[in-house]
């Protein structure tokens, strides 16, 4: 692959021997200016792969300069810069950059990915992640710990996950993980047109297992309403850009939960066998079924030793079968919480970490047999 590198050389120097590397020739090093780059352009652009643009202080300059470069060729611009707030890295892009790199942090691995896309390595965005969301009958009912869990063995396993904590007026998966995120929800476009792979890769904090978290809003004064064509297009591109998305819902109810749950493959709805969360999950079945919402899977949490209601008897009130039965493991679970650790990771032997293991087992098969059918559906050419 080869590319021209355009900024000042005593930047463009060390990017150099960054990119050289990472097998990329870089065929011609020249100023920023756009003149310059006009007559490298006309001379080399047979042999160009790619441009790499070293953003200059002036963020009206470095504009102009991506709105020239764009009407002189379409190969992939990477912009290189300093910046790292979404709304100015989204001017960058609508002025011609493909992509940004913060070079003020350790971007070695993002520029890894993103010349890995460019080389046709990653999937195709058709082959989009499994998505799933975790929803609660009632409150207190132990979904935001389940969805936390399973996304977390998920990426322990090598797999790219995003957990999304779409309880707006207050969701707690940061603290299920012991994280402080800068970004959330609230810091996304509300323009449906400008959310894109690099503006919501700015909006997600990573997890210590691997996982992305795009976090709730933090504070209730943050909150406000998220349109569903937002939702929307934010999980879609999460989708393209990660094997697994797992959203821990609010409810089922808001237009934006709803628009996130028409995106999703699978839904775990967790209720305690107690007569008024049972009751909620028969009404949320019948809501499920009168919108055409199947792919089902009923989690019984928090079951009480002696229960008065049987496992048996809560299925005919149900109407169907339950899952999985999680027995009462206070302890275990709220200590991992205070701590901010995984239950999987803190008390792996706990019969909670057990069940999230067998649920995250059934999430890969179900995404391993859609790969399966999607091959032998592809016509043959």
């Amino acid at each position: 692959m080869n590319a021209i590198l355009l900024g000042p050389s005593n930047v463009a120097q060390t990017l150099e021997a960054i990119l050289v590397q990472r097998g990329i020739r870089v065929v011609k090093s020249a100023s920023a200016s756009l003149q310059e780059a006009r007559q490298e352009f006309l001379l080399m652009q047979d042999a160009m792969d790619l441009i790499c643009v070293i953003a200059d202080s002036d963020t009206n300059s470095t504009r102009s300069t991506l709105q020239g470069l764009r009407l002189l060729t379409d190969r992939p611009i990477i912009l290189f810069g300093v910046v790292s707030q979404p709304a100015d890295i989204m001017r960058f892009i609508r002025a011609g950059a493909s992509d940004y790199i913060n070079v003020a942090s350790d971007f070695a691995a993002e520029l890894d990915e993103i010349i890995s896309h460019m080389r046709g390595q990653t999937a195709r965005i058709d082959q989009r992640g499994l998505t799933t969301a975790f929803c609660a009958a009632s409150g207190g009912v132990g979904a935001t710990t389940l969805a936390v869990n399973c996304a977390t063995l998920l990426a322990g396993s090598g797999a790219r996950v995003c957990l999304v904590d779409l309880n707006l007026c207050g969701g707690d998966a940061a603290l299920h993980l012991g994280l402080q995120p800068e970004t959330n929800l609230m810091h996304c476009s509300t323009n449906p047109d400008d959310i894109h792979a690099i503006t919501v890769n700015k909006l997600l904090t990573r997890h210590e297992s691997g996982l992305n978290l795009l976090a709730a809003p933090q504070f209730l004064d943050e909150q406000s309403v998220l349109s569903p064509e937002v939702v929307h297009r934010l999980i879609g591109v999460l989708s393209a850009t990660h094997d697994y998305v797992l959203i821990d819902m609010e409810d089922v109810f808001h237009r934006e939960q709803l628009a996130a749950m028409s995106l999703t493959d699978r839904m775990f709805l967790t209720f305690r066998i107690e007569f008024p969360s049972l009751v909620r999950t028969r009404r949320t079945l019948d809501y499920f079924a009168a919108n055409q919402l199947d792919n089902i899977t009923l989690c019984a949490n928090r079951m009480p030793t002696g229960s008065g209601i049987s496992k048996e008897r809560a299925e005919s009130v149900l109407r169907r079968s339950i899952d999985y039965l999680i027995p009462e493991e206070t302890r275990q679970a709220t200590d991992a919480i205070n701590v901010g650790v995984p239950v999987v990771l803190e008390y792996p032997r706990a019969k909670l970490a057990k069940t999230c293991v067998q649920i995250s087992e059934e999430l890969q098969r179900s995404l391993k047999q859609r790969a399966e059918n999607s091959h032998v559906s592809e016509p043959v050419t």
